[in-house]
């Protein structure tokens, strides 16, 4: 699968945030989530977002303005 767009930003925000804060033993599995994210699997991307989405949106606010920009990303 291909990401691009606000997927592909997503993804590389999650993949700098995931080892922010986060304990080591809980890294084998993130990285194991975001590589099967990566293969398409869409159940694990909508786990991410409920574990990271306030993180998110704070990252992402540093970059848009407006909130549908930030909805977006």
């Amino acid at each position: 699968m291909l990401l691009t767009g606000n997927l592909l930003q997503a993804s590389v925000l999650f993949s700098e945030m995931t080892h922010l804060g986060t304990p080591l033993s809980d890294r084998s599995s993130e990285e194991a989530l975001i590589s099967d994210i990566l293969g398409g699997n869409t159940a694990g991307f909508e786990s991410l977002i409920r574990t990271y989405q306030g993180r998110v949106f704070a990252t992402a606010r540093k970059y848009a303005r407006k909130e549908n920009e930030v909805e977006d990303i």
